[in-house]
């Protein structure tokens, strides 16, 4: 199997970018910090580890949906962005709904980090698997 390395690259450099403009003011990010029930200086406070673990997030999350993008043969931005989507329904949405329960956090913060996850998987799904 083939995995162009340059599109796993720049997936997930959409990813951080898009998360820079999810969870910013034009966005998110007064909603965000509010559910959080943090200020937005204890969330700067983790901004470094937290952008370094992002970026090697990103990465992993990229190289793994191309390896799944190729396993299952999708070679089209709908079949890939179909790919993301049924990711996102099965593993990410399903998993993250539990912690919200467990953790007592509101169906708000869960939408908006869940819609993030749904966007940038259905872009990045799309991506891979046409720039293969």
């Amino acid at each position: 199997m083939h995995i162009n390395l340059l599109a796993v690259l720049v997936a997930a450099v959409i990813n951080m970018a898009l998360g820079a403009l999810w969870y910013s003011k034009a966005l998110f990010a007064d909603q965000w910090v509010k559910a959080t029930g943090k200020s937005i200086k204890q969330m700067q406070e983790n901004a470094g580890p937290g952008y370094g673990i992002t970026a090697v997030g990103s990465l992993v999350m990229a190289l793994m949906l191309a390896y799944v993008l190729g396993w299952v043969g999708a070679a089209t931005f709908i079949g890939g962005a179909t790919t993301g989507l049924i990711i996102w329904v099965g593993f990410v949405a399903t998993t993250h709904a539990a912690n919200y329960v467990f953790e007592g956090r509101s169906l708000n913060l869960y939408a908006i980090n869940l819609g993030y996850f749904l966007v940038t998987l259905v872009l990045m799904g799309g991506l891979l698997a046409t720039w293969h």
